[in-house]
């Protein structure tokens, strides 16, 4: 399942022809090999293999393309271990320490200009700068977010419950809440946060697989199935064929358990 973390993002919409070997990481730890063929501010289409594939870029957590690669490994900037720039960032964020953290954002830009969730970040700050949002709600959100990454759940979901008091109606906090409860198997409340989610995001095929899981650690067999069901429909209509051929194994699971013997 995905480790997602909870940045906002406003950015231009763009769309590039583009045909880069590409190594793309998800934030489930899945990498997928292939060549980028389109990249919008929503998603990222890919060639794997002869097939074009989606990824919604919400669920991207890094993307090396072979130009980028070479010329990081040239810099004279080490990153040292993966997605040091971006932890650390959110660490000196989470703590208040925004010029800090920019630097260290500004640092893995240089490394790899188009990585998603430093954008995010940077447009995070951008909008504390603005005015546009409060302190308070950027440190819970950074604090959510260098969590989530750092797979400490309780200290996640401390902080994002924070950030959810201040802007309850917002959805990538309500997901990750979810995401965060299913991780340390509480079910009921992660149930509770993805069906917020799917409510007002009918087309989250993630929070449906999420939603699916939850039911189905609590014998919930035929919510389960109907959650799965629904999650594989939206990733066959947005062309992501992995995920949606791991829905159609988990449903052949389903089917096969409750067939009679």
């Amino acid at each position: 399942m995905v480790n997602k973390t909870i940045i906002s993002v406003i950015l231009l919409l763009f769309c590039v022809s583009i045909a880069h070997a590409a190594v793309v990481t998800l934030k489930s730890g899945k990498k997928i090999n292939g060549k980028i063929i389109e990249r919008t501010d929503k998603y990222i289409k890919m060639d794997i293999g002869g097939s074009e594939v989606y990824y919604e870029n919400k669920y991207v957590k890094d993307i090396i393309e072979e130009d980028a690669q070479k010329s990081a490994e040239s810099s004279e900037i080490t990153a040292g271990p993966k997605d040091n720039f971006l932890k650390q960032g959110l660490k000196l964020a989470s703590e208040g320490k925004f010029d800090l953290a920019e630097s260290q954002f500004n640092k893995g830009l240089a490394a790899n200009k188009d990585d998603y969730n430093i954008l995010s970040a940077q447009d995070l700050l951008s909008q504390l700068k603005e005015g546009k949002v409060t302190e308070e709600f950027v440190k819970y959100l950074f604090q959510g977010s260098y969590n989530m990454i750092d797979e400490n759940y309780p200290a996640a979901i401390e902080a994002l419950k924070k950030a959810h008091e201040i802007k309850s109606d917002d959805l990538d906090i309500a997901y990750n809440l979810g995401v965060a409860y299913y991780s340390i198997n509480e079910f009921d409340k992660a149930i509770e946060y993805l069906k917020k989610v799917v409510s007002n995001r009918p087309k989250d095929g993630m929070a449906y697989s999420y939603l699916g899981s939850s039911c189905m650690s609590l014998g919930k067999a035929q919510e389960a199935e109907n959650n799965f069901t629904e999650a594989k429909k939206l990733f066959e209509e947005s062309g992501d064929a992995e995920n949606a051929s791991e829905m159609r194994k988990i449903l052949a699971k389903i089917l096969l358990t409750s067939s009679p013997q």
